[in-house]
């Protein structure tokens, strides 16, 4: 009897993580890594090149949308860094944490995450625009209970290198995808244009109108037609990151 309630209970928590929300939709999803010649590209390069490979991804037949994340939902908790609100300052060792994650323009419809509120990034959030945040439900809810997140200003402690840390504005919230398969409830997190924040070239997605599977060899042959040198590793579904 004691085996039969101890299964019962093991089964009732695995169909309770199959049936968990991830945050985005998992169907017709195409994910894949790049590796790129270190000794070639500068940053300015890297972000010209992913530009480009996107451009000529979203041009294919059965590609609806494209675009880049660092790190993607359910890849755990790769960065991690703290901020300051602006209307409550604090001092450095009590400020608080938050995910963070590094998107192109187009990322959150590509994933499948629904935008809430406010905008999502586009080409003009460069280098030379003002700073600016999207952050998800859950960084909302929690950082600013009971008001609106839009406009408020935050300064992350992540830099570029090249600059001094800098308010950023909230200018659009999304819904949660889930970093930690196995987190209790959705993490706070805050996601930066990554022509503001680049750190390298993140995982591109690829919204597709056929199975994902099938745009593999053409999403190949576009990125060595840019670079002979480049490789693509870890090609996922988006139903295999589900799992």
């Amino acid at each position: 009897l004691v085996l039969l309630v101890g299964a019962e209970s093991l089964m009732g928590s695995f169909l309770h993580l199959l049936w968990r929300d991830p945050g985005f939709r998992s169907d017709h999803l195409l994910t894949f890594g790049i590796g790129m010649p270190e000794t070639e590209y500068t940053t300015a390069g890297e972000i010209a090149f992913c530009d480009r490979l996107l451009d000529r991804l979203k041009g294919f037949p059965g590609v609806q949308a494209a675009a880049t994340g660092m790190p993607l939902p359910l890849e755990g908790e790769q960065m991690s860094v703290s901020f300051d609100i602006e209307e409550r300052p604090s001092a450095a060792p009590e400020r608080p944490h938050s995910d963070m994650a590094i998107v192109t323009p187009g990322y959150f419809g590509a994933m499948g995450m629904a935008l809430r509120k406010g905008r999502d990034f586009t080409g003009r959030d460069d280098a030379t625009a003002p700073r600016v945040l999207v952050v998800n439900e859950a960084f909302a809810r929690k950082y600013f209970p009971g008001e609106d997140a839009i406009g408020k200003r935050v300064m992350p402690g992540a830099t570029n290198g090249k600059e001094e840390m800098r308010m950023r504005e909230i200018v659009g919230v999304v819904e949660n995808a889930r970093q930690e398969a196995l987190a209790a409830e959705p993490e706070a997190i805050y996601y930066f244009p990554y022509k503001q924040l680049s750190w390298g070239i993140g995982t591109f997605v690829l919204r597709t109108a056929v199975p994902p599977l099938e745009i593999e060899s053409t999403a190949r042959a576009a990125l060595t037609g840019l670079d002979a040198e480049a490789a693509m590793y870890q090609v996922r579904t988006g139903d295999q990151l589900a799992t």
